[in-house]
């Protein structure tokens, strides 16, 4: 068999677009090294929405307790509840001539909670300790002391007092 220049040169070719593609993928898996990590106090909410009168007195209790993920295979740190909102939950209704009117739900309540977190924070967001991204519209599942939940992040914004010593 006769390698002729023009093998040789298809097969270098070859070569450097595998070398490209393998160095592009693991970039983008990695992130890059230009992206900045910076450790970041910041409060956020998660709504929650249509709960039962027994779940809305657990978010109650849990003013002042830590939160965590609830899924089994992590336990990343969502932050110290600070604040607990709640309010009969409302959505629309059609009413008999089929207009649309918002109404309160019977025995159904919607709760915010309001977290603080000690984390870190780049130019792709904010991210708990575990580098969990905290970010707005994101569903969470999580726990407090006394109730499993399922919300979404109503907002981020950064905070400049630190956090008391041994609180997230």
């Amino acid at each position: 068999m006769k390698i002729t220049k023009r093998g040789i040169i298809i097969d270098i070719i070859i070569i450097v677009i595998v070398l490209a593609a393998i160095i592009g993928t693991v970039m983008r898996i990695k992130g890059t090294a230009t992206t900045a990590t910076n450790s970041a106090n910041f409060e956020y909410t998660i709504n929650i929405y249509g709960v039962k009168e027994g779940a809305a007195k657990g978010f109650q209790a849990s003013n002042d307790t830590d939160a965590f993920m609830a899924d089994n295979a992590r336990t990343d740190d969502l932050g110290k509840v600070v604040g607990v909102e709640v309010k009969p939950a409302k959505d629309f209704i059609e009413m008999a001539d089929g207009t649309f009117t918002m109404a309160e739900l019977p025995n159904r309540y919607d709760v915010t909670l309001t977290l603080q977190l000690k984390g870190t924070q780049n130019d792709r967001g904010y991210f708990t300790p575990q580098q969990s991204n905290i970010g707005s519209g994101g569903l969470i599942l999580g726990r407090t002391k006394y109730v499993f939940f399922e919300g979404y992040v109503g907002g981020v914004t950064p905070i400049d007092t630190p956090l008391p010593a041994g609180d997230n």
